[in-house]
């Protein structure tokens, strides 16, 4: 009896499925997977579909075709239509696509497009199936950096403008542009002889749209003491996108500090006497710039006035810091008692920029009773006065003597 009922059962079971397979054919399209993942503009992805006779009888002639649907596209043409000659029930068959993805898809959910269509059925069934498309890392390009000017001198104000651009498809926010004053190479810290003028150091941005430019703006002072270089400031921009990502960008901003040369040229010392005519004449080179000079030359221009005995016309003084000085010493032949000495002068600033200056010196030449020093009636007016006084001094001795005799 037992055997009876579960003989019963299994025939009833056996019927409700085979009811529940349609009796035609029953085709549909569905997409396995796709390949990479995530895909990216400009991919060209491996889309699969499975095509599924879910009926018991067999489908004949069944075209499944891609439709270019922005931003995809069948990256063979001549392969968007493939047909199946004949699909049993109960069976599936895969097709594999090349997907060519347009390079200015924006992020997120784009969709393939599928028809599906049978023989002698003028129906058909359009499929679309998601594909999840990621750009880059959002980020946000630096077009141009203008600094004004671009040689700033120690103790003087600057002006350095950003412009920056939102290269991803989607908008960012919460923007910040920060400039630091100090910079670190490996573990060593150092200052940077700068400082905000009117505002800080950090710019902040609500946020930027796709594809928007923007120009922030930062008003510096250099300080006085400030050696002539080049000073790379660390720039650092934080933002996030608009799932919340946080981003970071840094890079460097290059100013020039270059303080301008100033070199000064006086006459030392005159050793030219008008008997004896040759002697010796000391220069003094003043460096009265904020830099170095660097490879200082000078040379004695061709003159009527006189004529070198020197080896050279030209002498090598090599470098002078700043507020400091160098002399050269030329030895000459007086043709005349007032000379007049031409000089060039050729030298480096810091940044290596050539200078060339001219000047001419006058020198008188010295009376030939100074015996190489200058006379002065001061000196003469206290020997006189010291003379006086002995004189005086003596006399009232010889007249005391005299009183007691």
């Amino acid at each position: 009896m037992k055997r009876y009922i579960i003989a019963l059962l299994l025939f009833a079971l056996l019927q409700g499925a085979y009811a529940a397979i349609p009796q035609g054919s029953a085709v549909s399209a569905s997409l396995l997977r796709y390949d990479p993942v995530p895909a990216e503009p400009g991919d060209i992805i491996d889309a699969y579909l499975v095509v599924l006779n879910s009926g018991g009888s067999p489908a004949e002639d069944v075209v499944l075709e891609f439709i270019d649907n922005y931003p995809f596209s069948a990256d063979n043409a001549g392969d968007a239509m493939k047909t199946f000659p004949q699909i049993p029930g109960q069976e599936s068959w895969i097709a594999k696509y090349k997907v060519r993805i347009n390079q200015d898809a924006t992020e997120g959910t784009s969709y393939i497009k599928i028809r599906l269509t049978m023989k002698d059925s003028t129906a058909s069934k359009e499929y679309l199936f998601p594909v999840e498309i990621k750009t880059n890392d959002p980020m946000i390009a630096i077009k141009s950096v203008e600094v004004t000017p671009e040689n700033i001198n120690p103790g003087s104000t600057a002006t350095i403008r950003i412009s920056l651009e939102n290269l991803a498809d989607s908008r960012l926010k919460d923007i910040a542009i920060k400039l630091s004053t100090q910079k670190t190479v490996g573990s060593t810290t150092s200052v940077l002889p700068i400082a905000p003028l009117s505002d800080s150091l950090e710019k902040r941005l609500i946020n930027l749209g796709p594809g928007q430019e923007t120009e922030v703006t930062f008003s510096l002072i250099i300080e006085p003491g400030a050696t002539s270089d080049v000073y790379r400031i660390p720039l650092t921009i934080d933002y996030s996108d608009e799932n919340g990502n946080d981003y970071q960008r840094t890079d460097e901003i290059g100013i020039i500090v270059n303080a301008e040369a100033d070199m000064q040229v006086y006459l030392e010392t005159v050793d030219v006497f008008k008997d004896k005519r040759q002697g010796d004449i000391t220069i003094k080179f003043v460096n009265r710039g904020l830099s170095k000079l660097k490879l200082v030359t000078a040379k004695l221009d061709e003159s009527e006035d006189f004529s070198v005995l020197t080896h050279s016309r030209e002498t090598y003084i090599g470098n002078i810091d700043s507020d400091d000085y160098e002399t050269a010493t030329f030895t000459v032949v007086a043709k005349k008692d007032t000379l007049n000495i031409p000089l060039s002068i050729t030298y480096l600033d810091a940044f290596n920029e050539k200078y060339e200056k001219k000047v001419t010196l006058t020198a008188d030449l010295l009376e030939e009773k100074q015996n190489g020093k200058k006379s002065s009636p001061i000196g003469f007016i206290i020997l006189a006065v010291v003379v006086v006084i002995v004189a005086l001094f003596i006399y009232r001795r010889i007249r005391k003597k005299k009183r007691r005799a």
